[in-house]
């Protein structure tokens, strides 16, 4: 009895649940600059990403934007399939502050759409 309730407490728990974890820092967003150096900024979560997306250089968003950098992180590292596919979706000829509002508009929509699921 006591190993069915176990199994049912491990299915019941959301699969959203995983996407909304915090990373070790090594599985973490290490954001950069256009030329490949660190920013020293790394968001270690989907909350911390969309924190670290409000002050981080409009430059380093850009960058990992137009190369998908920040899709192939929140689909393999998160999880995230549907968030990845809704940066993908979003305008590409945005940049800077436009570009910056977008993907916090669209990250901090996924974020309150999971935590109903949590």
């Amino acid at each position: 009895m006591a190993s069915k309730n176990l199994a049912k407490k491990q299915t019941s728990k959301s699969p959203y649940s995983k996407i909304l974890n915090v990373v070790a820092h090594a599985q973490g967003f290490h954001f950069c600059t256009a030329g490949g150096n660190s920013t020293g900024v790394t968001a270690l979560g989907l909350v911390d990403f969309a924190e670290k997306l409000k002050t981080i250089d409009a430059n380093s968003i850009d960058f990992h934007f137009r190369c998908g950098d920040f899709q192939k992180w929140i689909r393999e590292v998160l999880g995230d399939d549907e968030l990845a596919e809704r940066i993908s979706q979003i305008e590409r000829d945005l940049c800077g502050e436009n570009l910056r509002t977008e993907l916090l508009e669209t990250v901090n929509s996924r974020i309150a759409h999971l935590k109903t699921f949590h």
